[in-house]
């Protein structure tokens, strides 16, 4: 506790520390490798080498469209349970992700995993965004908990926790 830290030119210096030891983050803001050195107060060093791997992109899903319920339904069910989408995805790679939904206007709920799906009879497809090619189209759906009634929901895929979501669709129950 009471340790303070300033970075200069590449070098990170602690304040002194009674109890003989220091901790403190690094936070990468790019893929690579680094060397920190850090120096307490009687000038005693030690130095870590720090390699970062990749976060995230390239992602399975390029895009994604709810469809059941239909994007900008009303009146959906509480208990609707599951949520269909069509997840446009890097030809030859597998879907894998997640649901996560935005309740209202600052509230999250999370739903289950992704799975292949076969969408109910007379379900009707939307026209597909603009995408870089090539990527495949295929059916997933995701478990929800029950729902809260009079709510607006948005439902965000996503397939790594480093990277934003794609934003699929909204409804409100």
């Amino acid at each position: 506790g009471g340790d303070s830290y300033a970075a200069r030119s590449g070098e990170l210096s602690a304040a002194p520390d009674t109890g003989g030891s220091a901790t403190f983050s690094v936070i990468p803001i790019a893929h690579g490798a680094t060397t920190i050195t850090t120096t307490d107060s009687t000038g005693v060093s030690t130095t870590v080498s720090i390699t970062t791997a990749l976060c995230g992109r390239p992602p399975s899903i390029l895009a994604a469209q709810q469809v059941v319920p239909a994007s900008g339904a009303t009146g959906v069910s509480p208990s609707i349970g599951q949520v269909y989408f069509v997840a446009y995805v890097v030809t030859g790679v597998a879907v894998s992700g997640n649901l996560h939904m935005g309740v209202g206007a600052h509230g999250t709920l999370e739903g289950g995993p992704l799975v292949a799906a076969t969408l109910p009879a007379g379900t009707v497809l939307p026209t597909p965004p603009p995408l870089p090619g090539p990527y495949t189209s295929t059916i997933v759906s995701a478990t929800v908990p029950a729902l809260a009634a009079g709510q607006q929901y948005q439902t965000q895929l996503y397939n790594d926790t480093c990277q934003g979501s794609d934003v699929a669709g909204t409804f409100s129950t």
